[in-house]
């Protein structure tokens, strides 16, 4: 499930790179936060991230499916990238994110009560032998 969350993560980014780009072909590729983002985060002179400019922008296309994960970019800011095709894209590519990290803990969580459920049943059979010696 996490080689196939991470497909769709690419698939998402290299989606939503391409609309930006065919958008408008002078889109710079903000990597690094925007001078809007970057006075949201304060002007403290001893941060580290901040003074040496290394706090990426969420809302460029190709961090804005990793952050969306976490509820930090709203799809409505894909509008960006592409009126139409941007907020469709990190939307699809969200809901398909919850989908596929729900099965995963599904996954994990079915696996972990299965291998629980099978040591409950050496351990009462163990539990009941004792108890059995103890009488006899």
């Amino acid at each position: 499930w996490l080689i196939l969350f991470l497909l769709i993560t690419a698939g998402a980014v290299v989606a939503l790179y391409g609309v930006a780009v065919a958008a408008n072909p002078n889109f710079p590729d903000n990597l690094y936060a925007d001078a809007d983002y970057q006075g949201a985060l304060g002007s403290d002179p001893g941060s580290s991230l901040h003074g040496a400019g290394l706090v990426f922008n969420p809302r460029a296309p190709i961090w804005a499916p990793f952050w969306a994960v976490f509820a930090l970019v709203d799809p409505s800011d894909a509008a960006a990238f592409s009126p139409i095709l941007g907020p469709i894209i990190l939307y699809l590519y969200m809901f398909s994110a919850s989908v596929i990290l729900l099965n995963l803990l599904i996954a994990l969580l079915t696996d972990t009560y299965a291998e629980h459920r099978e040591r409950a049943e050496v351990e009462w059979r163990y539990a009941r032998a004792r108890l059995v010696d103890a009488y006899h």
